[in-house]
């Protein structure tokens, strides 16, 4: 009885309903579709959220979900430049803000409250670190986020929000400004530049730029730093540093640590020009120097080098300079000999015949004078044999 009047009612279902309540009551549309009647036939509609494809046939049309997200006509999101999102979800969406930005996410002409920034730097909320402790003086707020900075002398570790110490001295990023004639030497908080021996500060700041220290003159103090001999030497400055130098006719006395000059004796070290083949010719040691000097008779060239024969019978013979005894009653010759000269007294007459000397001396005056006597000199012995009187086969000149 009951199951008679179950088909009764069905069949009075179905003539009211009509392909309706034959196709849809089977489900044979999507799940993410609604059946729905069209006359004699039925169509699948997908549900908010999702579009249909596939083939004409209804019953294998199948509904995705559609991006909202991609459509800005759709989402009224905030764009994603002002700090919005949009997360698309099954069949919907809903908008945000970004991490950095506070509201909604719908814009305003929508009934939304948008998204603005937030100022962590202002708040409190940055994570900007030195030492360990906030500091929001080395915080900048940008438009939905924030930068940490770090005062001079530290940088920003990996982390972008810790301030570590910086080597400038060996880092290659952050390189010192110390000049070739200093050192970087690293502190705690930044560096200093330390000038190398022989430099100074060139009044920059930290010593970034050193200027060579003048060691051969005078400074502020009135003294000198070069440690010279300024008497018999000299200095020389150079850059960062100085040289000693002796002067002409002075060499380093090496017996002391300091720098010191003392005389070179340059005939000793054959460091003088003087003609020393020529036996007449000899050096001599002075302070700083040397001189070339002659034996008696000789006389120094015009290079001061060399020793020549003095000719003293170059002079007339009635000139003062001749040197032997020249006059109207004795006219003495003058013979000119290597070093020096002989003069020969005319005959009657004996002596040295100089001027300078014995002279010329008449015979008969000394008529008991023997040739090698005291009275006649050996010259006059040699020279004047044939007017010496009492003269034997054994006389002999003597010096």
């Amino acid at each position: 009885m009951k199951l008679l009047g179950f088909h009764i009612l069905f069949l009075v279902f179905s003539i009211f309903k009509g392909d309706q309540l034959t196709s849809c009551s089977h489900n044979y549309c999507h799940k993410n579709a609604i059946c729905g009647s069209t006359g004699d036939s039925y169509k699948c509609f997908c549900k908010n959220g999702y579009h249909s494809i596939g083939p004409e046939e209804q019953s294998k049309r199948i509904c995705l979900n559609i991006n909202e997200c991609l459509l800005e006509n759709i989402n009224h999101c905030v764009s994603k430049q002002y700090g919005g999102t949009c997360t698309d979800t099954d069949g919907s969406f809903y908008c945000g803000c970004a991490p950095g930005f506070k509201g909604n996410g719908k814009i305003t002409s929508k009934g939304g409250t948008g998204c603005s920034d937030i100022d962590e730097c202002t708040i409190g909320t940055h994570k900007c670190y030195r030492g360990g402790v906030k500091h929001s003086d080395y915080c900048r707020n940008n438009f939905g986020s924030y930068v940490c900075s770090c005062p001079s002398g530290l940088k920003l570790s990996s982390d972008k929000i810790t301030c570590l110490p910086i080597n400038e001295c060996t880092d290659t990023t952050q390189r010192h400004k110390c000049s070739r004639e200093a050192t970087c030497v690293d502190l705690n908080i930044g560096y200093k530049c330390q000038c190398t021996e022989g430099f100074k500060n060139g009044l920059e700041v930290n010593n970034e730029r050193c200027i060579d220290i003048n060691e051969c003159a005078v400074d502020n103090s009135g003294s000198i730093q070069a440690i010279c001999d300024f008497v018999n030497g000299t200095c020389w400055n150079t850059r960062g540093s100085y040289v000693c130098f002796c002067k002409h006719g002075y060499k380093r006395n090496r017996e002391v640590q300091h720098h010191s000059c003392i005389d070179r004796n340059e005939c000793e070290e054959y460091m003088h020009n003087c003609n020393i083949t020529n036996k007449h010719v000899k050096c001599i040691n002075t302070i700083g120097s040397f001189n070339c000097v002659c034996d008696d008779g000789f006389v120094l060239d015009t290079n001061k080098t060399n020793c020549l024969d003095i000719d003293e019978c170059s002079s007339s013979a009635d000139s003062e300079d001749f040197p032997c005894i020249y006059n109207q009653l004795i006219k003495a010759q003058c013979k000119n000999i290597d070093g020096g000269f002989h003069c020969i007294c005319p005959t009657g007459y004996y002596g040295d015949g100089k001027k300078k000397g014995t002279g010329c001396q008449d015979s008969s005056i000394h008529p008991k004078e023997h040739c090698g006597q005291a009275q006649s000199s050996l010259v006059d012995c040699w020279n004047n044999k044939e007017s010496c009187s009492h003269k034997t086969s054994t006389d002999t000149c003597h010096s």
